[in-house]
């Protein structure tokens, strides 16, 4: 089994769960809308799956964690650790930095993970967002709860990256998967979640949001 720490550490999460919180938009031109809409999973993302002989290997004690890593407790109130890839997160925080560019977070964990995972794996980074859920859990909710959040936002382009949801979205609607609903400018990335978003998938984002928004500092 791998090594659990003492749920006391861990600061207690609000089991509020609102349908979209915003953490700060101060990076989002909140009088045109965004230009550009980010959306992003943390699990198989932002934080790859460790097998369970890397789990093991793991140690208990906070400060011994490697840096880009931390214990979080998830929605159900299990205890696990989100190991991110540092150069991953400096590189997407100054894509989502430019003026027009919102990030959007689309994870059931999200709510409880989140304030944690930017504290002590993102080092700060990425704290502007919107979080986007859904109570119900139905079965292709992220695609459903994007493609509301993206008509309340004026349909501008959008990236979403996520290691399942994009592929059982297409499966369940033919319509998303000819693009035949929501912006048809988009740009879908299905991360393997043994490594999470790669950086040359950081550069695609990049090329993408170049495209839509151009190269202005």
């Amino acid at each position: 089994m791998p090594p659990t720490p003492p749920n006391d550490d861990l600061p207690t999460p609000s089991r509020t769960e609102p349908t979209a919180r915003k953490y700060d938009l101060d990076s989002a031109d909140q009088n045109e809308g965004p230009r550009l809409v980010i959306a992003l999973d943390i699990d198989g993302v932002l934080a790859r799956h460790l097998d369970d002989v890397e789990l093991r290997q793991m140690p208990n004690d906070y400060a011994d964690l490697p840096f880009g890593a931390v214990w979080v407790e998830d929605h159900r109130g299990q205890t696990r650790l989100l190991h991110t890839a540092p150069a991953v997160i400096v590189e997407l925080d100054e894509i989502v930095r430019k003026p027009g560019v919102q990030l959007v977070w689309v994870s059931s964990d999200a709510p409880w993970t989140l304030p944690r995972a930017i504290e002590l794996a993102f080092g700060g980074r990425l704290a502007s967002g919107v979080v986007v859920t859904d109570r119900s859990r139905a079965s292709n909710w992220k695609m459903t709860q994007l493609l509301r959040y993206l008509r309340s936002a004026g349909d501008p382009p959008f990236v979403w990256a996520d290691d399942k949801a994009i592929e059982f979205a297409f499966r369940v609607s033919r319509a998303f998967r000819d693009g035949n609903v929501g912006p048809s400018q988009r740009l879908l990335i299905t991360t393997s979640p043994a490594t999470g978003l790669t950086l040359d998938e950081v550069e695609a984002i990049r090329e993408f949001m170049q495209g839509v928004i151009g190269k202005r500092p």
